[in-house]
């Protein structure tokens, strides 16, 4: 989508565990525990990290429970990625496409036609057709941070009996004390996708958003703080302070069916100038501590509120 960058934000996200937390590895082995960390080797040594597809995944899936909650009594601006009937209002945008497609008689969508199609989860995150506007980087250890382990015993539960299942006992290794640094990029971005990612990062912060395995046994919990957000313009296309602007405002031909709300300027208060790089080609807002966050916040998050009250589906009917 859009062979040109008009616009990019990138968040530094740092994370730390509150309760011990186990993100497994696909690899097997021998020895004890049956369950193990996932690692990589990294500054000399190896060490825990989360794989960005897993924390990826998990920012998704709490966007769509937004998105489906705001959405109540309205048309849904979420599919539900494994709804395979076509007469469901929340059919699955790559299952509708596949649909779409048999129809056309054509082997792929363009761009311009996946975006527009999309569901607004599958506009920043992705489906078959359509790619992902959201990269996440592996989130990896803060410097200097040392990490304990500990391995806890568990055993299969009977569903019949509720009491413990005939050789059902395991055991896994628990990581502990880690305080993790993410990196999130956006391409060319909506600014109701910022405040749909503002409501995510609240709840980051309130404890809300677990990580891995055991989630229901108590495992597994974090706490999220935003330490900075980079919104980059390029220099023959940028907004003037204190203002902010979405993809919508940069182009003049809406064939993407990006959000006519957002052709114009936002203003967000604690804000005073873009920075130039050294090399004259873009040019950045920084924001970064509590005030200039909250006023970034407070001015995208009901951008997003009101995208989702506006929402009017772009797919054909397929009967």
């Amino acid at each position: 989508m859009l062979k040109t960058i008009l616009n990019e934000c990138i968040i530094a996200l740092s994370i730390k565990n509150e309760t011990p937390f186990l993100i497994k590895s696909g690899m097997e082995r021998v020895e004890d525990p049956d369950m193990f960390p996932i690692k990589t080797f990294r500054n000399g040594r190896e060490e825990v990290f989360i794989p960005g597809s897993s924390l990826k995944g998990i920012i998704r899936s709490h966007a769509e429970k937004i998105t489906r909650t705001l959405s109540q009594g309205k048309k849904p601006a979420c599919c539900n990625p494994f709804e395979k009937n076509k007469d469901k209002p929340d059919f699955a945008c790559s299952s509708y496409f596949e649909e779409y497609k048999n129809k056309k008689n054509i082997k792929k969508l363009n761009g311009t036609e996946a975006y527009k199609q999309s569901c607004l989860i599958c506009r920043l995150f992705g489906s078959t057709e359509n790619a992902s506007r959201l990269i996440v980087r592996d989130v990896h250890l803060k410097a200097g941070c040392n990490v304990k382990f500990e391995t806890r015993s568990g055993v299969g539960i009977d569903r019949f009996t509720g009491g413990a299942a005939s050789g059902a006992l395991f055991s896994l290794e628990v990581a502990t004390n880690a305080e993790f640094e993410a990196q999130m990029y956006i391409r060319n971005i909506e600014l109701w996708q910022l405040g749909l990612l503002a409501y995510v990062f609240k709840d980051f912060e309130d404890g809300i958003i677990s990580i891995g395995y055991g989630k229901s046994r108590g495992l597994g919990k974090f706490i999220g703080k935003i330490d900075k957000v980079e919104i980059r313009y390029f220099v023959k296309c940028s907004p003037s302070p204190p203002n902010i602007w979405g993809i919508r405002k940069m182009v003049q031909k809406n064939e993407y069916d990006f959000y006519e709300e957002e052709n114009k300027d936002f203003e967000v208060k604690g804000v005073s100038n873009l920075i130039p790089d050294e090399f004259g080609f873009r040019q950045t807002y920084v924001f970064e501590g509590n005030s200039q966050l909250r006023y970034l916040w407070n001015t995208v998050a009901p951008i997003w509120n009101q995208r989702v009250d506006d929402y009017e589906s772009r797919r054909e009917n397929l009967k």
